[in-house]
Order: structure tokens, then C-alpha cells, then sequence
């Protein structure tokens, strides 16, 4: 029987990475957390256990891919803690290709782009989106979307880069 330390295998690195990426993002440490979960994103190398098929590995594929796709968001978000817009850009993007519907991605971009261009581009990207659902799936999105629409328009400090640490950020 063969038994490894959690972070001895790539699987328990990458966790333990995006474990304590979002811990010290939580903690207030945006800049601990960006270095940690970039650090997990390149350690990412493809689809996980290529050529295998059982319904373990079924069952742990898909709960990586989805950690994966978490893990561009929570650095989006540590990446807008620290002002650098440009950066959270890129990570969203990257993971709106592949869930172009995921209300949490738009949230952080209208983030993002209220940071870097104001405003006017934040409500375009809600607007977007919006659309794009209707479009697409016929459909409304939550209240996220609401609040930060509500959030632009009142031009709250939240969605603007943190200067103290904090327990709480804007859109996660």
C-alpha cells in the first residue's frame, strides 16, 4: 500500500496551495494569497489523470477542475485587493472561457474594470451579461449581480483595492 504525505503528491500540493492561498487572503495578506494561488495555477498541468476512468477518479477529476476554476477567481479577487486590475483581468478572462455564465467571474470583472476604467465600463460589463444570459439561457441573474450594479452606481469603496487588512472583502 502505498502512502504519501498530502503535499508529496501534485494533487495535495495543489491543494495545500490553494488552501493556504485563501487562508491568508482571509486573514488580510492579498499579496501572500496572489503569490500562493499563482503558485497553484502554474503548478495546473492539463486534465487530471489522463487516460484513467474509474468513478473515483471520475468523482476527483471534476472536483479538481472546479477547484480550478475557484482558484482564478480567489486570485482575481487578492489580485483587485492589491489594485492590479490588469492582472485580475487576465485570470478572469482566462476562466470566462471556459463558463462564459459564472455571475461570481462577471462580478469580479465589473470589479475590475471599475478599477481600471471607471464606472461607465463596470455597468458595461453588468449589462453585458446580462444580456448574454437572457440571450443564451433565458435567464435573470442573482442578486450578486444586482449588488454590484448597486455598488457602481453608489461608487463604493469596496470594489476599490483594500489599504488595511481585513477579514471581509468585496466580491469573492
Amino acid at each position: 500500500r502505498l502512502r504519501l504525505e498530502p503535499d508529496e503528491s501534485d494533487v495535495g500540493h495543489f491543494d495545500s496551495l490553494v488552501a493556504e492561498g485563501t487562508q491568508v487572503h482571509l486573514d488580510g495578506d492579498p499579496a501572500l494569497a496572489a503569490q500562493l494561488l499563482s503558485a497553484a495555477v502554474d503548478a495546473w498541468s492539463g486534465n487530471p489523470f489522463p487516460g484513467l476512468d474509474s468513478p473515483f477518479v471520475q468523482v476527483e477529476r471534476q472536483r479538481l477542475i472546479g477547484l480550478r476554476r475557484e482558484v482564478d477567481r480567489r486570485l482575481a479577487a487578492a489580485w483587485l485587493d492589491l489594485g492590479r486590475d490588469a492582472e485580475a483581468l487576465s485570470c478572469v478572462r482566462r476562466a470566462r472561457e471556459d463558463d462564459p455564465f459564472d455571475e461570481r467571474l462577471a462580478a469580479l470583472e465589473a470589479r475590475a474594470r471599475y478599477q481600471s476604467a471607471g464606472p461607465a465600463a463596470a455597468l458595461e460589463v453588468i449589462r453585458s451579461f446580462r444580456a448574454e444570459l437572457a440571450d443564451e439561457l433565458g435567464l435573470d441573474p442573482s442578486s450578486l449581480i444586482d449588488e454590484v450594479e448597486t455598488a457602481v452606481l453608489r461608487n463604493d469603496a469596496a470594489l476599490l483595492p483594500s489599504r488595511v487588512p481585513s477579514g471581509v472583502r468585496a466580491v469573492r
